[in-house]
This record gives structure tokens, C-alpha cells and sequence, in this order.
């Protein structure tokens, strides 16, 4: 896009504090990171992992954030970043720990 172009779409003036402070909000311990608002660009949930989770089908990214869990009968150690194709089908996440499930938007 060159620079010029890519700047259009950044705020580059002061933002008070108050308006500062409807932009940040702390992601709840379970369930979506980002505000209702944002499933219609990109979805992000935390999920704690403790004993068996299934996770619905569909195309995902998983981080394991947290733990060591495994990911459909396969260990996924702290750090590892996973690709769920959508033919996958329902994967079970395993272990104790929290993997972060980046997924499309909603339909």
C-alpha cells in the first residue's frame, strides 16, 4: 500500500484518558477476548484446558498458552501454535493448561 496510503488508517492524535478506557478491556478467564462486536471479522477464545475439552469443528488456530496439553491424541507443549483444517471434524483437547482459539468470523 507504501506508507502514505498505510498511515490513513492510523489515529495519530492524542486520546484522552476516557476514551482510552473504552477501548481497553480485561479478557475474561473463559470464553471470547474480543467484544461481540468483533465476531464479524475474527473471533479469539480463551479455553481452559483441565481433563477433556471437545472443541467444535471447523478451521482454527490454537495456542497453547498455558500448560501441557494435547491436541487430538498428540502432545502440544507451552508456546506450540497448531493448524485445525476445517475437515479436521471435532478435535479433543486434553491435559491442564489453556490453549487460545483464534477462529473466522461468525457466520
Amino acid at each position: 500500500l507504501g506508507f502514505d496510503v498505510a498511515l490513513t488508517a492510523v489515529q495519530r492524535t492524542a486520546v484522552s484518558r476516557e476514551a482510552l478506557a473504552g477501548l481497553v478491556r480485561t479478557a475474561p478467564p473463559t470464553g471470547s477476548v474480543f467484544p461481540p462486536d468483533a465476531d464479524a471479522f475474527f473471533r479469539l477464545e480463551r479455553v481452559p484446558v483441565q481433563g477433556q475439552v471437545p472443541l467444535d469443528p471447523g478451521f482454527a488456530v490454537l495456542v497453547v498458552s498455558d500448560g501441557a496439553v494435547s491436541i487430538g491424541g498428540r502432545p502440544a507443549p507451552r508456546g506450540s501454535t497448531w493448524l485445525l483444517p476445517a475437515g479436521a471434524g471435532s478435535v479433543l483437547l486434553d491435559g491442564a493448561g489453556e490453549v487460545l482459539l483464534a477462529r473466522p468470523p461468525a457466520a
